[in-house]
């Protein structure tokens, strides 16, 4: 008997998640699965701190443990502009891709930010036109 009982339920759950009918309240505007969240803070230096500082630390000197988190500061691969929005837009080892996470100007921004700060000193705003190039959007 208890086998017939299982088959039944199962047979009736397979139904219910196969029609449909329990995905709506997961697709709803508001639901993660039905868009990707995007980080709010507009500024570098906003978006430093609150999407990079927990794996390049507050100094940007990097961080090595159970990853690997390179330093920002004092890097010279940051000065040229390519090199860092593509590591936002695409990610790299560590790195997560932010491409669906922040916009063209979150990325100009927050680029430009560690350009020119923790001891970087690159010269020449990255523009918004570079970052779509990169992010093709």
């Amino acid at each position: 008997m208890p086998r017939i009982v299982t088959f039944v339920v199962s047979a009736m759950l397979l139904a219910v998640f196969s029609s449909g009918l329990y995905a709506e309240p997961f697709l709803s505007e508001y639901s993660i699965l039905h868009e990707k969240p995007k980080f709010k803070e507009v500024t570098g230096e906003q978006i430093f701190d609150s999407v990079c500082k927990g794996c390049h630390m507050s100094d940007a000197a990097g961080a090595k443990g159970a990853g690997y988190y390179p330093a920002l500061a004092h890097d010279q691969k940051l000065y040229a502009a390519a090199y860092p929005i593509y590591i936002v837009v695409e990610g790299m080892g560590n790195m997560p891709a932010f491409k669906d996470y922040l916009s063209d100007e979150q990325i100009q921004s927050v680029v430009n930010y560690i350009r020119t700060n923790f001891g970087n000193d690159a010269k020449g705003d990255v523009g918004v036109e570079a970052v779509k190039a990169i992010s093709k959007r």
